[in-house]
């Protein structure tokens, strides 16, 4: 698989690294996480499914955040505000050549995400959020977050988790039987950010409440739930969808957090549909092969009995070729199974068969 190019963008004196995917008609910015490592997020194998199918019917902006993937870091004491990582995105978008993009968001990066369409809905096309919240912990006026007495304790989980599949174990329980997964995950995840980063971010995550922001944002929203969420209460996202003038709620089932983990095919067809108005059309898996003839003096009547021989071999779904035609289609990327030599009723010597196994 070619990689895509990594580029820079310079946001008063720092590097803000992205990357392009895909050249659809549609622009996306994609905000897997608040982290994020552009260049190991190809190594997370459900990841980079996630960014391709996207890319089917967009043009995808992926960017890391100053102080986290291959962009320039920051102190963990000094942590980017929102506002500032706005600017990046907002740098990146320009640098990219993007004015108005439809932003797709995730869990804690739907905080900048609701911010920013607020704020520049002029560049907004639609949002999506999966799995959002507006704020974390509980409130008297907010029953569904977190108890704020546990902050010590969601402390002591990151610091002890990150780096070895904290995601995975928090947002994707049906991803944790991987082991080779849950392992590259992990490296993804220190490539990502420091252990320093991830409890600075932890610690800030917990204070954000853009509550007050949902009743300003314009721009079409949809907010997507799964229907047994894993960690976070679906009621963040029906506060969400009750709050933004307009929005689409769709639940959808399963208990992953994570929007590349679980059914993909079923998420990407309700953002496809939200932006584009079509669901993505399945591919098909059938493969057209053409049994070439050549027509030498005295040959065609051999070459169809020996056709009609080979194919009598074949099972159901199966498609069975000679060694000539094979030969004849060297190069076109079909791949074949020896099957053996056969004799061929009415046809002289042993025949070599071959079959198909893809096209």
């Amino acid at each position: 698989m070619t990689l895509p190019e990594t580029r820079y963008a310079r946001n008063n004196g720092l590097h803000v690294a992205y990357q392009l995917v895909g050249d659809g008609p549609v622009d996306v910015v994609l905000l897997t996480q608040w982290f994020s490592n552009i260049d190991s997020q190809w190594d997370v194998p459900p990841l980079a499914a996630f960014i391709h199918r996207l890319a089917r019917f967009g043009r995808v902006l992926i960017f890391d955040k100053r102080g986290t993937g291959v962009s320039d870091p920051v102190p963990a004491s000094e942590l980017p505000s929102i506002e500032e990582w706005m600017d990046d995105l907002r740098t990146v978008m320009d640098d990219s050549g993007i004015h108005r993009a439809v932003l797709v968001a995730n869990l804690a990066s739907s905080f900048m995400a609701m911010v920013f369409a607020a704020t520049y809905p002029a560049r907004v096309r639609a949002l999506v959020m999966v799995n959002p919240y507006p704020r974390f912990t509980r409130a008297d006026d907010y029953p569904w977050g977190f108890d704020a007495g546990n902050f010590d304790l969601i402390m002591e989980r990151t610091r002890r988790t990150w780096g070895k599949g904290m995601l995975l174990r928090q947002f994707a329980p049906s991803l944790l039987a991987d082991a080779t997964l849950v392992k590259r995950e992990s490296r993804y995840e220190r490539q990502a950010a420091s252990p320093g980063t991830a409890l600075a971010m932890t610690r800030m995550i917990n204070l954000i409440d853009v509550r007050s922001v949902l009743p300003t944002i314009t721009v079409p929203t949809m907010v997507i739930s799964r229907a047994d969420p894993s960690a976070v209460p679906a009621g963040h996202r029906r506060y969400i969808a009750d709050h933004v003038h307009g929005a689409r709620y769709v639940e959808l089932a399963g208990a992953d957090e994570l929007m590349w983990a679980g059914d993909q095919d079923a998420l990407v067809g309700e953002v496809q549909e939200f932006v584009t108005g079509a669901r993505p059309v399945a591919e098909p898996d059938r493969v057209l092969a053409t049994i070439l003839f050549t027509d030498i003096v005295g040959s065609t009547r051999l070459a169809v009995h020996i056709g009609a021989r080979v194919s009598a071999l074949a099972s159901a779904s199966e498609v069975l070729v000679s060694s000539t035609v094979r030969d004849l289609v060297a190069g076109s990327g079909l791949h074949f199974e020896d099957r053996g030599s056969r004799e061929l009723k009415g046809v002289p010597d042993r025949w070599r068969v071959l079959a198909l196994i893809d096209g």
